[in-house]
Order: C-alpha cells, then structure tokens, then sequence
C-alpha cells in the first residue's frame, strides 16, 4: 500500500501548478510599478494608467481564485490521504495491540499531522520554494547589483533552514517522549481515581504530577526558545531585504545607474522572492512533524508482522485443537512464556485450565485463539493454522471473554449480537442461555440500554453476563473463559457452570481458566500451566466422582 494515492499525487500537482501560476500573475504588481513609474509619471497618460491598473487588477483577481483554488484541493488531498489511511492503520493499531501487547501506536495524532502539512503551511511553503531561484532571476535581469546583493540576503536566510532542522531534532523528540510517558501515567491514575480518593492520595499524587509537568513545560519553553531565536534571525534578515534593497537602489539612482521605477519593481519582487522562504523557515516544525509521522505510518504499512491473516474459510471449522511443539516468547533473548507444548484437544471438550499469577495462563489461551502467532511450533483449528486465518472469517466461530469483561460503547443488544444486524430473538437466546435475560430487561432500557464509558452505568457482574453471552452467541466452535465467574456470585456462578455443561454436549471446545472449583467441577479435564509446560492435575466424566491425579507427567498429549 502506497502512502499516497495516485489520485492524490495528481490533486498536489495540480495545486502547486495553480500556486505557480497565481504568483506569477502577482509579478503584475512590479510590472505596474516599474510602467507607472518610468513611463506614466514621465508621459502623464492617464489613458495608459487607467490601462495598466485594469490589467493588474485582473491579474491579482486570477491570482487570488487560483489560490483559493489550491487551498481547497490541498484540503480535499489531506481529506482523502486520512480517509484512505485510517481504516488500514486503525486495523494495524488494533491487532499491534491485541495480538503484540504494544502500546498505543497513536496513528490518529501522526494522521494529524500529515493533514496538518497537507491542508495548511508545509505542503504550500515547500512547492512555492521553486519561485525563489525565478524571482531571483527576475530581479538580476532588472539589475545584476541589486541581483546580487539579494542573492547573497537569500544564502544567508537558506542557512537558517538547516539550522533550524537541526534546533528542532535535537529537542522535539525527547519532548515528545516525555509528554507520551506523562500521557500515560495520567491515563493510569485516573484509572486509581476511586482508590486515591479513598485513601487519601489525591492530593500527594497531584503535587507528583505537578512536579512531572512542570519539568516538561520547562522543556517545552526551552525548545521554543531555541526555534524563536532562529526565527528571530531569519526575520531580520528578511527585513534587512527592504532595507539592502532600498538603501543600495536609492545609492544607484543616486550614480543615475537605475531608475526609480527598476527600485520598485526590485523592491516588490525581492519580497514576493524572500516570502517562500521565510514561510519555509516558520513551517519547520509542521514538516518535522509530517517527516517523522510519515516515517512511523510508512514502517508500520510495510512491516509484514501487522499484515492481517488473510486464509480464508471455507466451511465452519472443526472444534478440535491441536497444538505442536508450540513455543512462545514476547521478544529475542527473552526467556519463553510457552516452552514446547504438544497437545491435541478433542472436539466437545471442556478443559479447566489452572496455574500461579503470572505463568502466561491468559497467553496460552491468546495463542488458543490465534491473537498471538507462536514464536516455533503451530496451533490449528481442527485442519486451519489459526493465526494465519482471516480473522474476519474466523471471529464468528470463536467465542471469548476476557479478564476485564470490556464492553463497546454501544447498546446491550449490538454487545451482544457483535454488531450484526441479528433478529433480537437471537440475541435473547443467547442472554436466556447464560442467565442474563433477567438482568438485562430490569435495565432502564433493557437490550437497547447503551454502555457508557467504560462500563460505568453497570456492576462488574452485569458486565461478566453480557460478556458471557457475546462470546457465545451464535455457533461458535472453540469459546475460551478467562475468569469467567471473578465478579460473579455463586448464583451466577452456577449459571456459568449449566453454560459449560451444554456447550460440552454441544460439541463446542471450551477452555476455562479459572481458580474457581465451582466452575472446574464441570470440567471433563483439568490442566495446570507452570514453567512453560501443562501438567494434566484430573480427568473425570460430567457427574462422575472426581478422579485423583494418577502421574506427574510434564505433557498433557491428548486431552
């Protein structure tokens, strides 16, 4: 995927010839100059005059629709860059996220800034840097001294770019850093905000983030120093153009070696050609910012490790798993959550799976669903290498709830229903078969009553329900549990463990992770993750005795 269209490319090379071409036209204005000065006032034609004020005024007037003109292609060409990039990002962001555990790639913010480039000053200064060496040109045909005297203003203005380059980059990027990280931290305590505000920290932690942002702003106010210290630099020399001009034209036609009218025209052209430069200079820091965001947009589109799945379904897949030598490690050199698993899990299987804090219970059970892709070894779906299926395919056949039970920003029934447009019996179906019908109709709006925030307008409880339900709306044929009963109560704890026992006789392939007996009771197999390897703990029938563990064999082969 390319980063611009060639739709967009054409729309930037259209604007920037309309830029060209309406500040030629605005030459009309030293034209003018240079005619009244040394052919008006010396004829006294008012004929003539009248003459070339019309042709200037419709000059500028074709000079300022074209330019207004420009403004809106670029507006549309930055419109149509976020609206062709978003989807492909905001897909790349979310499974970085899901599948990598990546921090927030912020590709809105870097999306802002390419627009920001495009619609506003950046694109615009730079494709009007041409009219420079033109203008330049122009004003030493009108006078080779005054040529060079502005030749050399310019040199000294164009190495106030680099130097500005080089102001920004020293400081820009761990300025950033720490606004990132400060971002961050924010965002986590405001998440704390019940348990600060209970034990009294409120107050200590503000001071802290106080203390935090008080040494980033400094740091902000010392980079603006530095860039408006160029800056300040490169507008005198920029005012030091009228004064060399005006000063060296008056000394010239003082030798009578130019007239008065070439004075003017050198004048006018010499600040239409210092203009792109100067607001070359002022855009600095919009195009060290497209720069870099480009960079990070282009790496992450050409990085094959965010490519979505893309093998398709062809039919629904079969409901046993089968894992071969499977290893999984969250980066090179570190040592491996997963360490050579081999198993097979028979469809219509219930599995509880069991373990310390910490052992990668719920990274087993992301390599289960295919979120991660393991480091060696593969994880089918009866014949399908999971990770590599489209998930959009895939996602109707598999069910699951996470720790956290997160709900979407939208209605009980669209939670449920995962945004299909389903009949609303389906959907009630799938709440009666977890317990949550009940629940859900004493809500204020009952199926159409919408999720606030994160969750805030329901109990953790009500939440788990919902959840429960989402994952196994549908026919789905893998459903893995983690924690599924952690905020319920032992009613709705019991429900949990009835939905277990009917997706057992419905062929359906569960993993429970859980500490909860109440739930591992309904299981046919129980499975205790440590040091990277399963150890099967019992095996029993539904409404059976227990049976006690009869080996420590490190290999759950064939479960």
């Amino acid at each position: 995927m390319k980063f611009y269209s060639g739709q967009v490319h054409r729309a930037l090379f259209v604007a920037s010839l309309f830029s060209f071409i309406a500040n030629i036209l605005m030459l009309a204005v030293p034209l003018y100059a240079l005619q009244v000065m040394d052919r008006v006032l010396s004829s006294r034609s008012l004929d003539t005059l009248l003459v070339l004020t019309l042709g200037v005024l419709v000059c500028l007037a074709m000079s300022a629709v074209l330019l207004r003109v420009k403004s809106r292609i670029f507006s549309r060409a930055a419109l149509i860059v976020e609206q062709r990039l978003t989807p492909e990002l905001v897909g790349r962001e979310m499974r970085a996220i899901a599948s990598r555990n990546e921090p927030d790639l912020e590709f809105s913010k870097h999306l802002k800034y390419i627009s920001s480039f495009i619609n506003k000053y950046g694109m615009s200064a730079a494709s009007e840097l041409v009219l420079v060496p033109i203008f330049l040109l122009l004003v030493v045909l009108v006078d080779i001294r005054m040529g060079l005297a502005l030749g050399v203003l310019l040199l000294l203005l164009a190495l106030c770019i680099p130097l500005q380059r080089w102001v920004m980059r020293k400081g820009e990027e761990n300025i950033d850093l720490q606004s990132r990280i400060e971002d961050a931290r924010h965002l986590r305590l405001r998440r704390l905000a019940n348990v600060m505000e209970v034990l009294g920290l409120t107050s200590r932690v503000i001071f802290n983030i106080q203390q935090s942002r008080d040494r980033e702003l400094k740091s902000r106010l010392s980079q603006d120093d530095r860039v408006l210290r160029v800056e300040s630099i490169s507008r005198f020399i920029s005012l030091m153009v009228n004064v060399t001009l005006i000063g060296l034209g008056a000394y010239l036609a003082a030798s009578d070696l130019i007239s008065p009218g070439q004075i003017m025209a050198c004048l006018i052209i010499g600040m239409r050609t210092v203009s792109p430069l100067d607001g070359y200079i002022r855009a600095q820091h919009s195009i060290f910012m497209y720069k870099r965001s480009r960079q990070i947009i282009t790496d992450v589109i050409q990085n094959q490790i965010y490519d979505p799945p893309s093998v398709p379904i062809i039919s629904k897949p079969d409901a046993g798993v089968r894992m071969q030598e499977v290893v999984f490690s969250h980066g090179q050199g570190i040592k491996p959550i997963i360490a050579g698993i081999t198993m097979q899990i028979r469809p219509g299987s219930c599995i509880g799976l069991v373990g310390a804090n910490g052992v990668g219970k719920t990274t087993f059970a992301k390599l289960l669903l295919g979120l991660y892709r393991p480091t060696a070894g593969q994880v089918r779906l009866g014949e399908l290498d999971i990770s590599q299926v489209s998930r959009a395919l895939l996602g109707p056949h598999l069910g699951y709830l996470d720790q956290a039970a997160e709900l979407f920003p939208a209605t009980i029934a669209d939670n449920i229903s995962r945004f299909e447009p389903a009949p609303i019996d389906e959907v009630i179906a799938a709440a009666r078969r977890v317990g949550a019908h009940e629940m859900i109709e004493a809500l204020p709006q009952g199926y159409e009553t919408r999720v606030q925030g994160n969750g805030q307008n329901l109990s953790g409880g009500q939440r788990q329900m919902v959840c429960l339900a989402r994952a196994i709306y549908g026919q789905p044929s893998l459903v893995v549990l983690d924690e599924p009963s952690s905020m319920l109560d032992g009613r709705e704890a019991a429900k949990v463990g009835l939905l277990l026992q009917q997706l057992k006789e419905e062929g359906v392939t569960t993993l429970v992770i859980s500490h909860d007996q109440r739930l591992l009771r309904y299981t046919s197999t129980q499975l205790e993750l440590s040091g990277g390897q399963l150890r099967k703990l019992e095996q029993r029938q539904m409404g059976q005795p227990p049976v006690l563990p009869a080996s420590d064999s490190k290999e759950a082969s064939d479960v």
